[in-house]
């Protein structure tokens, strides 16, 4: 009883906090970019790249460290997540369908996180490289190309962000339905 608890609770933290990065990341973009593409700002290394345009390379060169963070304990939590949610399901052992959903989200969820890590990130983020490269330098026209290279590659991993942001929002709540209630009710 006291194990079936442990590991419930450990397994809705592991993927709340696994949400909890994925929503960082999104609102963390969102809001930065909304506030800083319209500030105008200077960047004084880059003042050979059109300074109408540095308000998006600020924002990006700010959220850049919120990625990487947030990768870095996803790479904790997608082992963690799994195991606990393997071991929740054997120790409560819940209806066929909720089983299937519990393993099913977190594993499509883990597919997604390791797609694109080994397929979008590293294109994705050499043409971020040489973008910044090519503006810091101020050559406009590789600058551009880089940019609308990353851009093709960016529009293919957020929705991979808000798909494995769903998925867990899924996983969160059949975890927490396959829980059973130790209550007695009472006449």
């Amino acid at each position: 009883m006291i194990m079936r608890r442990i590991v419930s609770m450990a397994c809705i933290l592991s993927i709340a906090l696994w949400l909890t990065c994925v929503v960082t990341t999104g609102v963390a973009a969102a809001s930065t970019f909304s506030v800083l593409l319209n500030m105008n700002p200077i960047i004084p290394e880059y003042e050979a790249y059109d300074l109408a345009r540095h308000g998006r390379l600020l924002a990006g060169l700010t959220v850049e460290p919120i990625f990487r963070m947030t990768d870095l304990i996803q790479m904790a939590l997608v082992p963690t997540t799994l195991l606990l949610v393997v071991m929740q399901n054997i120790l409560i052992q819940p209806p066929t369908a909720l089983r299937w959903i519990n393993i099913g989200t977190v594993v499509i969820a883990i597919v997604l996180v390791l797609g694109r890590w080994t397929v979008i990130d590293p294109p994705m983020n050499a043409h971020l490289q040489s973008y910044r490269e090519a503006a810091r330098t101020g050559d406009l026209q590789t600058a551009n190309k880089e940019q609308d290279s990353f851009n093709e590659w960016h529009r293919i991993a957020e929705p991979l962000w808000g798909t494995t942001g769903l998925l867990l929002l899924i996983g969160l709540a059949s975890v927490g339905a396959s829980i059973p209630s130790d209550r007695r009710h009472v006449r």
